[in-house]
Formats: C-alpha cells, sequence, structure tokens
C-alpha cells in the first residue's frame, strides 16, 4: 500500500500523504466528520486509534457494491453491528424452552455432547470469515452456535444435579454457576488477547474462533467420556439386562400356586 501511495504521488495523483482521507473518498465525510481529520499517513503508519475508521474504509467498496457482509467489519458505529447480532440471540431462549421438553426423553450426557459438537463446527466454520464474508453465512453460524448453547446450559445443570444427588443439589447448582462466570471471564480476556496481539482484525478473529471451536469440541469428547458413559451404565445397571424372549410352544409351563385350569387355561 505504502509504494502504491508512492507512486500516485510521484503520478501527482495525490499531493501528500499528509492530505486528508476525505480529499479522495468524499463519502467518509457523509458518513462521520471525524473522517476529515484523518490523513493518509495515519492509515499508512497503521495507528490504532484510527482502528474504525481503516474498517470503514475497507468496507467502502463492499457497501457499495450492495453487498451484506460481516457488520463488525462493514459497519462504522458499533451500535449498527449489535443491532445486525441482535436477532441472532433469540436462538438462545427458545432451545432453552426446547429443552425442557427434550430433556424427558433423552439423558443429559447425549444432548450436552451432541450440542458442543454441534457449536464446535459452527465456530470453526467461521474461521474463513472474512470482510467480504456474506451476512446470511454468519447468521446460519451463529444461529446454530445459540441453539447449541441454549441447550448447553440446561443440560449441564440437569447433569451436575444429578450427580450431586438431591442432598447436595443446591451447592451443586452454586458451583455450576460460579464456574460459569469464571470461565466467561477468562474466555472473554483469552480473545481480547489474541486479538490484541494478532496483527490485523481479520486474522486475529480467525483465530478467535478456531480458539473457540477447539475448546467446544474438548467439551464434547469430555461430555461423552463423563457424562454419558456413566449415565448408559447406570441404567444398565439399573434395569439389568434385558430377558430373552422363551419360545411359546414345545415347553412346560409350571404353575405352583394353582392348576393350570384355575387359570382358564384349557389342558388341550
Amino acid at each position: 500500500m505504502s509504494t502504491l501511495i508512492g507512486i500516485a504521488i510521484a503520478e501527482r495523483r495525490i499531493t501528500s500523504v499528509d492530505d486528508p482521507v476525505t480529499r479522495y473518498l468524499p463519502e467518509l465525510a457523509r458518513r462521520e466528520a471525524g473522517f476529515g481529520r484523518i490523513t493518509l499517513r495515519h492509515l499508512l503508519t497503521e495507528m490504532r486509534s484510527h482502528s474504525r475508521s481503516r474498517k470503514a474504509l475497507t468496507s467502502a467498496p463492499i457497501r457499495a457494491a450492495g453487498a451484506k457482509t460481516f457488520p463488525i467489519v462493514a459497519c462504522s458505529r458499533t451500535l449498527q453491528a449489535g443491532l445486525e447480532i441482535l436477532p441472532l440471540t433469540i436462538f438462545i431462549p427458545v432451545s432453552n424452552i426446547v429443552f425442557a421438553r427434550v430433556s424427558g426423553r433423552a439423558a443429559a450426557g447425549p444432548l450436552l455432547a451432541v450440542s458442543f459438537l454441534v457449536a464446535g463446527a459452527a465456530s470453526l466454520a467461521l474461521v474463513a470469515l472474512s470482510p467480504s464474508t456474506p451476512y446470511w453465512m454468519l447468521a446460519v453460524a451463529l444461529g446454530l452456535t445459540g441453539i447449541a448453547g441454549g441447550f448447553i446450559s440446561p443440560a449441564m445443570t440437569a447433569a451436575t444435579v444429578n450427580a450431586a444427588g438431591t442432598r447436595h443439589a443446591n451447592t451443586a447448582g452454586s458451583v455450576l454457576n460460579a464456574n460459569r462466570q469464571i470461565g466467561s471471564l477468562v474466555g472473554i480476556a483469552s480473545i481480547g488477547a489474541v486479538l490484541a496481539v494478532t496483527p490485523g482484525w481479520t486474522a486475529g478473529a480467525a483465530l478467535s474462533f478456531l480458539l473457540v471451536g477447539t475448546a467446544y469440541i474438548a467439551g464434547a469428547l469430555i461430555a461423552w467420556r463423563l457424562i454419558h458413559l456413566p449415565e448408559r451404565r447406570q441404567t444398565t445397571a439399573t434395569t439389568g439386562p434385558v430377558p430373552k424372549p422363551q419360545p411359546r410352544h414345545g415347553r412346560a409351563v409350571s404353575w405352583p400356586d394353582r392348576s393350570p385350569s384355575e387359570h382358564g387355561i384349557s389342558t388341550c
């Protein structure tokens, strides 16, 4: 980019690197008056205080083409980006309600493992994220993550309470909630650190989604190994082996208390 700017200056297409960017991209001035204080030198040196403006510059050709792209990169305003992602959060409470009906038909272990697996696959799909990624692809990935997350939370609660028993159910629920809060804080701090040290916002986002997806996949393996398999062994131990069906003919039937005729069965 610096070489191209140098060529443009040599050809007198650009006067100086101290020119405001709005001289060459006047549509930015209509977006926000603050762009008038940003020069080409600011962008070439990648000053962190102007990172938001760089995102707007990057997305300008995409917006001009009429494509609806990844909102965090494409929008110059954080509020607009948040409003575009907000509808996707509806999947979380809806799947919470659905879990209440599904949990009566399936154990918490497999539900938790499958939900972790779906969230991991959706997160790993976002590793290929770029400023030109269509919004619908982001919506599908985040929607699947929200649906899976709506199952993960109550499934973890059910598995923890079942393991603790009625006597320690309250303590188990409290410990689970405390660990979830700690995990959220550690996760947010970790992703923030990754974004801070990774050169380029897109590369940082891709690495962040890779870490998130890997954590989800690890959770699926742990849930399968430590929750589902013990549940299955416990169910087998409680119910016992399924008895084999006996042939209906060719074998005598014992009636210790009464004779066959007292049961209303013909001796023929």
